[in-house]
Parts: C-alpha cells; structure tokens; sequence
C-alpha cells in the first residue's frame, strides 16, 4: 500500500515527457514577446524624451504632486473649525 503513495501511477499509451515536448516552445514564444514589448516600451521612452513631451509631462507631474502637497498642509483643511 506504501508503495502505490511514493510511485506516480502512469497511463497506458501516455508517454509522461510528451506533455512537456508539446509545451517546450511556449517559453520560447513567451520571452520572445517580452523582449519585444520591453523594446517598444524602451523606444517610445526614447523618442518621448527627444521631442521634449516627456519634459512636459514630468513637469505637469511634479506640479501636481506638489499641490497635492501643498493642499494637503492647507491650515484650512488642518482645522476647520478655526476662523
């Protein structure tokens, strides 16, 4: 009975590296289009940075993040109740 929990029961016909021949490609394919979407993501970065609209928008970022900021510390929202 011991024996039947530590040996895998197989199936007649089925050969148990099949399954993994069919799969093998996959992770060819998969890191193929990963590296393919790294490289676009690169190249827009690339191109937003030369034509000046990623200076734009780290820019419209920061000034929002600080008045964000500046909002948060308003001594208004700090206590309401003070006139």
């Amino acid at each position: 009975m011991s024996e039947n929990l530590i040996t895998p029961v197989e199936r007649p016909g089925v050969l148990p590296s099949r399954r993994r021949l069919h799969e093998r490609g996959m992770a060819t394919v998969e890191y193929a289009l990963g590296v393919i979407v790294v490289i676009v993501l690169i190249g827009v970065i690339v191109v937003a940075i030369n034509t000046g609209s990623f200076d734009k928008l780290v820019n419209e970022l920061i000034e929002a993040v600080m008045g964000w900021v500046q909002d948060a510390f308003d001594p208004k929202l700090l206590n309401p109740f003070k006139k």
